[in-house]
């Protein structure tokens, strides 16, 4: 923790890790950002759980403003599958396209997982550094989404989620080559708001036929 005053690793922990005796005093010299979607198996925990101030995904934003960088698990949980990755979180994605931020994808690999068919309790982990992921295309859908005046709030509101999916999606993929493990889902489509417009005045004007 000394050495990273200069440049801050911010770390997204479940909250109840935060709410553990010790555990919770350490965690605080990291200041981390709390993820209040799950509940503990302890239900004194869940008493103790304080309601954030802000969403998880605004208080990454004010780190990344703030010149921190964010430490993110996109899966969301831990993945015991020795050879597949969860489905990647779209919250991931939408931080990436309203902080305009590079993603540095970090592939988590244990060599032992081949040989046991399992995630090994002990032994040798990898850590491999991809390059950092741009998503300029993507970005500048986003803001032309926000400034398409012609977008009802339905139509933005669906076409900023499929844009988060396809940023979560290009992680995701990269992840799975730097952890030698497979991505078992679909790319989902990439839109334009021109082409989500011009999809949904067809259809209305089919349905009004």
């Amino acid at each position: 923790m000394h050495h990273w005053q200069r440049n801050r690793i911010t770390f997204l922990i479940d909250w109840i890790y935060g709410s553990l005796p010790l555990i919770g005093w350490f965690l605080q010299g990291l200041q981390p950002v709390y993820v209040y979607t799950k509940q503990a198996r302890w239900e004194f925990l869940n008493r103790r759980k304080d309601l954030p101030r802000q969403t998880t995904i605004s208080e990454c934003l004010d780190r990344l403003s703030q010149g921190c960088s964010l430490s993110i698990f996109p899966e969301g949980t831990r993945n015991q599958h020795p050879f597949m990755l969860k489905r990647g979180k779209r919250g991931v994605g939408e931080i990436a396209l309203r902080s305009q931020a590079p993603v540095l994808p970090v592939g988590i690999d244990f060599p032992g997982r081949e040989q046991q068919g399992k995630i090994p309790r002990f032994g040798k982990i990898i850590f491999r550094f991809g390059e950092p992921i741009y998503f300029q295309k993507e970005i500048a859908a986003w803001q032309e989404a926000n400034r398409d005046v012609r977008l009802i709030p339905q139509w933005r509101e669906k076409l900023r989620l499929s844009l988060c999916s396809q940023v979560t999606h290009r992680i995701m993929t990269e992840l799975a080559k730097l952890s030698g493990k497979i991505y078992p889902f679909r790319q989902p489509p990439m839109l334009t708001p021109l082409q989500w417009t011009q999809g949904e005045l067809a259809n209305m004007g089919h349905n009004n036929e």
